[in-house]
């Protein structure tokens, strides 16, 4: 587990509070295996948990609509309470295939 900040959104994006305000997370839950994705800025990143899938998904997203984003999005934001962590991830992977930012490694 590990403690990060994220701005508080609704499920569609909509900021919750004023950018300023922000969401201290503790505890937050890390996926057993990180997702290796290309930012907008063609940096690569290594996200280990939906607090980061949802930092990325509100920062470095390349096109911020579509359904594979929205839910991944909602169910990042959704492991940071009751949610499934594993869901999250199903659901971060299957965004970041939609976008082509997804990064595999060869087996």
């Amino acid at each position: 587990m590990h403690m990060s900040v994220h701005p508080a959104v609704n499920w569609a994006g909509k900021s919750l509070v004023s950018n300023e305000a922000m969401v201290r997370v503790a505890n937050e839950p890390l996926w057993d295996e990180p997702v290796s994705v290309v930012g907008r800025g063609l940096s690569l990143l290594s996200i280990s948990g939906p607090g980061e899938a949802l930092d990325f998904l509100s920062s470095d997203w390349p096109a911020r609509e579509g359904v594979f984003f929205a839910q991944a999005r909602e169910a990042a934001a959704s492991a940071l309470g009751e949610g499934c962590p594993v869901i999250a991830r199903e659901a971060f992977v299957a965004a970041c295939e939609d976008a082509a930012c997804l990064v595999r490694r060869p087996d």
